[in-house]
């Protein structure tokens, strides 16, 4: 569904509204798992003080860290993608305007 390539209003065709209204509803649903993974960044656990731990509690910790990582790693590509979709989004309602302008 996604292109790296903006849309030309060239390529517009019968079915461009309906992409875009597809588009709109993939850009909301990835815009709530965003929001979602924003709210679990404040309450991931810091790295714990390393003077006292075990084996155990060291693996834990070394898990919770990639754990931690991921999180933050994926809320970037969330944002990344986000904003990719909101900018072929522009591109296809520019392109829809320009074809229902033309003569």
């Amino acid at each position: 569904m996604y292109h790296d390539r903006p849309a030309e209003a060239s390529e517009t065709t019968p079915y461009t509204a309906y992409r875009l209204e597809v588009a709109e509803r993939e850009r909301a649903r990835l815009a709530a798992l965003l929001d979602e993974v924003r709210a679990l960044r404040p309450g991931l656990p810091e790295q714990g003080p390393a003077s006292w731990r075990s084996a155990a509690s060291e693996q834990y910790d070394v898990q919770l860290g990639d754990l931690r990582n991921a999180v933050l790693v994926g809320c970037d590509q969330l944002e990344r993608a986000h904003d990719h979709l909101v900018a072929r989004i522009a591109a296809m309602r520019r392109a829809l305007e320009s074809a229902t302008v033309a003569p």
